[in-house]
């Protein structure tokens, strides 16, 4: 799964002596579209609950998943999409460290 967004930022003090942490959870409804894995999708259309699964996604996608009979015969490619892309905008208040840590996967914008 392809991220693109940050989920979580964690902010440092630069003194030695005083370190601040600042977690934000970003649980909550995402933006969700689907695509290949070279190209961020133009728009995001539908809506899903994180922590949740794609196929809470509103509206429905069609077949979220490829159909697998026997799953002990390996992996099968989604003829679909080849990822699901999840957005979300959110605010960070206050002033921005300049030692900022982001735990993130994927193309931030």
């Amino acid at each position: 799964m392809i991220l693109s967004a940050i989920f979580a930022i964690a902010t440092c003090a630069l003194s030695r002596d005083v370190v601040a942490r600042q977690t934000i959870s970003l649980d909550g409804t995402w933006q969700v579209a689907e695509g290949s894995l070279t190209n961020t999708p133009v728009a995001f259309a539908h809506q899903v609950p994180v922590p949740g699964l794609i196929d809470m996604a509103q509206p429905p996608f069609v077949e979220p998943g490829p159909k697998v009979a026997d799953r002990r015969k390996g992996p099968r490619k989604d003829l679909r999409r080849d990822a699901f892309w999840y957005r979300r905008t959110f605010t960070v208040a206050g002033t921005i460290p300049p030692v900022t840590i982001g735990n993130r996967h994927g193309e931030i914008g």
